[in-house]
């Protein structure tokens, strides 16, 4: 199963703890790669990352693919199983619709604008954030649920139809014409 995490490398993205849920993941007879897609913002916290994964013992099953322009992010959602998103804060991230829209079913911590947008078992599983055992659970509860992670892609999928900018601007118009009428 291959688990995808898209994200500047930095340490509010919670990236430590989703390397314990991999840890938690293999050692419950899991076999699954993490991919993480992003750039490091924060000096030397990758290296403080790879360093982690030696010690867990997953280094070989998790791969630091650095920064993927955006024209090529569809590769890295393509090759993937579940996306996971590990923020300890965060605010609206777009790769929940890039996911969603190649039918990737996801885990989610409820860091900011995630908890406002995603609903736990409808688009998304939900976790605490800095929870690894939490996110581990979601994650073998996707790959063990046939019918959940089916539901969770379908609706993903919805979600992601409605999270363009056409549709998002449209609404943003209908509002402001509300709040125009309402002044008048």
């Amino acid at each position: 199963v291959r688990l995808l995490r898209v994200a500047w490398i930095q340490p509010l993205k919670g990236l430590e703890y989703l390397l314990q849920a991999q840890a938690m993941l293999l050692d419950h007879g899991y076999r699954v790669r993490l991919e993480i897609v992003g750039r490091e913002r924060t000096a030397n916290y990758q290296r403080e990352l790879e360093e982690q994964a030696r010690q867990l013992r997953v280094r070989d099953s998790v791969e630091f693919s650095g920064w993927i322009p955006y024209d090529r992010i569809h590769e890295a959602y393509i090759r993937s199983d579940i996306q996971v998103i590990s923020s300890l804060t965060e605010g609206t991230p777009r790769c929940i619709a890039e996911g969603a829209a190649r039918g990737l079913p996801l885990v989610s911590t409820k860091a900011g604008g995630c908890a406002d947008v995603l609903v736990h078992e409808i688009n998304a599983l939900l976790v605490e954030p800095a929870e690894p055992r939490a996110m581990a659970e979601a994650i073998e509860r996707l790959i063990d649920d046939g019918q959940m992670r089916r539901e969770i892609i379908g609706n993903g999928y919805a979600f992601a139809r409605q999270a363009t900018f056409e549709t998002l601007g449209n609404r943003f118009l209908d509002e402001l014409s509300e709040i125009a009428r309402e002044t008048r």
